[in-house]
């Protein structure tokens, strides 16, 4: 499994440990620079976060100068894309959206963590088709799909789990209708936990910071760790309820590509005394028959895919609406069977 290399792990230790070594890794990491260069993306959007550890702990240095202006130039942007949220989503009577991090970021504390990756929100499965609508009429498109007939719509998104759309030539979002890919049999608690933001008259849900955080770290890790860690240790703030977190981990345990890097965490918030190490997965994967294929079984593909989608629908919901959903189904499904014989994600890890 992939681990920080040196350069990012002393960036990491500079930007979120609370003691002196954050200073002794930001020497460190500030030699191996070429401050006349190009910082690659990753490292760039972690600079706000270092200026205000550094400033944080007293530390005077040439540098601090240029990264307060990257702070700066980042809690512009960020309030700029804030303002224009409230714009750009459903608002009115529409259900509230639930902004998943590193979005939920936009609307906590004030923070500078740069919003440089796409738009990451939640909707509950029912709400789904109506979302996509809404964001529509606000000129969201698909990003890489063709979606079927308004009147089938309901019937597709029970069929899949999330939908990437593009507005102009640089925004992105990712919205999502399975929260228990994440939280399991937890997702309606973790709803009804979720707290509410106010955005200009538009309300947006996000997660309580216990919630925040857990989802983090179950996000699949990329080749290069460095987001994986930022995004945690940019969650880890004192709200976080650690005990309950622990006992969630310990019921549920992470993957093993996220308990590797889980020391990695625990070494960086040491000075909190705020560690995970206790409940690190075993490593050991279930044992699960493989999804039936419509190209190689289509009658066990076809009757397992009717339970799914009679079983996704409220026990009061009239027949002819279900019936009237088959078809948008049965195209959604057919879609991700095609994905996943491409051997192509339907998800990605990072909703872009």
């Amino acid at each position: 499994m992939s681990r920080p290399g040196a350069s990012d792990r002393d960036l990491l230790t500079a930007s979120f440990r609370r003691d002196d070594r954050a200073i002794d890794a930001f020497r460190r990491w500030s030699r191996g620079i070429d401050w006349e260069g190009r910082l690659d993306d990753g490292a760039y959007d972690l600079l706000p976060a270092l200026h205000r550890n550094l400033r944080g702990l007293g530390h005077d240095d040439p540098l601090l100068p240029r990264l307060k202006g990257v702070a700066r130039k980042t809690w512009i942007e960020n309030q700029r894309s804030r303002a224009e949220l409230s714009s750009s989503l459903p608002s009115g009577g529409a259900p509230p959206l639930l902004a998943l991090p590193p979005t939920s970021l936009l609307f906590v504390g004030g923070t500078v963590v740069p919003r440089r990756r796409s738009l990451r929100f939640a909707t509950r499965c029912e709400h789904a088709a109506r979302t996509i609508v809404e964001l529509r009429e606000r000129n969201w498109r698909p990003d890489g799909r063709r979606l079927p007939p308004p009147a089938w719509l309901d019937g597709y998104v029970r069929a899949t789990d999330h939908l990437p759309m593009r507005r102009g030539a640089d925004e992105r979002l990712s919205l999502t209708w399975r929260l228990e890919t994440w939280f399991g049999s937890r997702t309606e608690e973790t709803w009804a936990n979720a707290e509410t933001v106010s955005l200009d008259g538009t309300s947006i849900l996000v997660l309580r910071p216990t919630d925040a955080l857990e989802f983090a770290l179950r996000q699949p890790v990329p080749d290069r760790p460095l987001p994986w860690l930022a995004n945690a240790l940019a969650l880890a703030s004192p709200a976080v309820d650690w005990s309950a977190l622990r006992t969630v981990l310990a019921a549920e345990p992470l993957g093993p590509g996220q308990a590797t890097l889980v020391p990695v965490f625990d070494e960086i918030l040491e000075p909190t005394g705020d560690a995970l190490g206790d409940v690190l997965a075993s490593g050991a994967t279930a044992s699960e028959r493989p999804a039936a294929s419509p190209f190689v079984e289509p009658a066990r593909w076809a009757a397992g895919a009717w339970r799914r989608f009679r079983g996704s629908f409220g026990a009061a919901t009239p027949w002819p609406h279900i019936a009237g959903q088959v078809p948008g189904y049965v195209v959604g499904r057919w879609h991700v069977a095609r994905r996943r014989r491409a051997q192509a994600p339907w998800t990605s890890p990072e909703g872009r």
